[in-house]
């Protein structure tokens, strides 16, 4: 994969790795949102305990 350019691809390669990066794109996102709650939800009950 590394070795072929994108424009080289096959029509079927170039639909899965853009369902690929998508997937990845969205389950990024989801990473990100549950660790900005958690940062918020800590540091928010390290205000109670003081």
């Amino acid at each position: 994969m590394q070795n072929k350019a994108r424009l080289e691809l096959a029509d079927y390669e170039a639909e899965n790795l853009a369902r690929l990066q998508k997937m990845f794109s969205r389950k990024w996102e989801f990473i990100f949102m549950q660790v900005r709650l958690f940062l918020l939800l800590s540091s928010s009950s390290s205000l109670l305990l003081l």
